[in-house]
């Protein structure tokens, strides 16, 4: 596929239906250019056209307009947490056209895991895809432990049963990447050649999006600032060193600390509150910070400064000039954009600007990032 024609479904893929003369005028093309586009990627099934745009006020016949097709190509993406796991089927267009939930299986074996995405995947498929469809692929987004060091994991034989099992290709990659993906082709990013995203749950994740290229490294660890030693005497993290930044800020801690401190209740550090129990207790501290209570101002402060010294870091390695925070903090969330600003500034150099901003986690986004590891490649920068 050409550059120009993925230029071309870019700007379908964002601004939707176009006549002809419109993508001319949106691509800065010639007519004949904009006609050529739109022949060959309908030759290809990939625009369709939809009919006439009525315009009442010019004589003669109305412009065609054409669109992306709903189902060619087709993506399947599918994202395992550890209390569900989200399937769907969705196109060019972004449209999510079926989706379903279930429940994951609880401490499984690794083969066990195995055989629960390849029945979810192959399920799914059986019920939602016709025989003339045109299944680009499936992409996975797994928690990062299960994705680094492939070779020790279920994932090559996964892909191959999977592949074998649908005759398609099969894409697995971390959570955090697939939403960082997202948030490029999907969401909030799309203008942005370069930014860091900085995905804070029960753990701390970064993807980095770098001149056009999702970065992984050689061992799939690139962007790991969670496991950077930001206080020395703080706890031992699981990877064996003491004050990761995981430890220091993660939404189970800041819960704890919520309940703990504000609150005034006893949370037992073993204790597991459900995911909604947390949620409703992050946004009431967010808002709480936000309002300027001087305890929850204080936590966030805190977590943010933290925060601040590990993105610096990679600020100052890659000299990427956007930093997105997703959290599932609420509206509220960005009580702690302001302390999170100043700890860089701090340490990063002067004279450079850094925007950062923060987006309320949207929970589907990982598993429509797992689609587009599928479907990345028929998009471009415009």
């Amino acid at each position: 596929m050409t550059e120009r024609e993925k230029r071309t479904i870019t700007l379908f893929s964002q601004y939707g239906a176009l006549s002809k003369k419109e993508l001319a005028e949106r691509e800065g093309v010639s007519w004949a250019t904009a006609v050529k586009q739109v022949t060959n990627l309908e030759n290809a099934g990939i625009l369709t056209c939809i009919g006439s745009e009525l315009q009442p006020e010019v004589t003669g016949k109305n412009p065609l307009l054409y669109d992306l097709s709903d189902r060619h190509p087709l993506a399947i993406g599918l994202d395992l947490s550890s209390s569900t796991t989200t399937i769907l089927l969705t196109n060019l267009k972004n449209t999510i056209l079926h989706q379903a939930n279930r429940p994951t299986i609880k401490h499984p074996t690794l083969s066990q895991l195995q055989n629960f995405v390849i029945t979810t995947c192959l399920d799914f498929a059986h019920q939602y895809l016709t025989d003339e469809d045109m299944l680009q692929g499936i992409g996975i987004s797994l928690p990062p432990g299960l994705v680094q060091d492939d070779q020790h994991t279920m994932l090559p034989h996964l892909r191959k049963a999977l592949g074998t099992a649908l005759h398609t290709q099969v894409q697995i990659e971390s959570n955090v990447r697939c939403y960082t993906l997202y948030q490029k082709w999907a969401g909030k990013a799309f203008s942005l050649d370069d930014f860091l995203l900085v995905l804070i749950q029960d753990t701390i994740g970064t993807g980095i999006f770098c001149q056009g290229k999702l970065l992984r490294g050689a061992h799939g660890l690139a962007g790991e600032i969670g496991h950077l030693s930001i206080l020395g005497t703080g706890s031992l993290c699981r990877c064996g060193k003491r004050g990761c930044l995981e430890t220091l800020i993660n939404q189970d801690m800041l819960y704890q600390q919520h309940a703990q401190q504000i609150l005034q209740s006893s949370v037992p550090l073993a204790s597991s509150p459900g995911d909604a129990e947390i949620h409703e207790g992050l946004i009431t501290l967010f808002s709480l910070a936000k309002q300027g209570q001087p305890q929850a101002s204080a936590l966030v402060q805190q977590a943010a400064r933290y925060l601040g010294v590990a993105v610096t870091a990679l600020l100052l390695i890659l000299d990427i000039p956007h930093i997105l925070i997703a959290a599932d903090f609420g509206p509220d969330g960005d009580a702690l954009l302001s302390a999170l600003r100043q700890e860089v500034q701090r340490h990063a150099m002067a004279g450079n600007d850094y925007t950062i901003a923060y987006y309320p986690l949207d929970q589907i986004g990982f598993a429509r990032g797992a689609a587009l590891l599928m479907l990345q490649d028929y998009f471009t920068k415009l």
